[in-house]
């Protein structure tokens, strides 16, 4: 069974981009995020409606 809540480190992972540029996106508004006290998490929900939002615009460039 996988996490409703995600770290910093399991959502780079996924992404594979850096820590930072999850802190990044974080602070752009592009993911979605809440604190357990210091900690950050995302909600696994978030960042899969976020990624398939992206995948979604992406295919509608290729159909032009």
């Amino acid at each position: 069974m996988q996490p409703d809540n995600l770290t910093v480190d399991e959502v780079a992972k996924f992404l594979r981009v850096s820590r930072q540029t999850v802190y990044t996106m974080i602070r752009a508004g592009t993911i979605p995020h809440f604190k357990v006290g210091n900690k950050v998490r995302i909600k696994r929900a978030d960042l899969d409606a976020m990624t398939n939002t992206q995948t979604q615009l992406t295919k509608g460039a290729d159909d032009e």
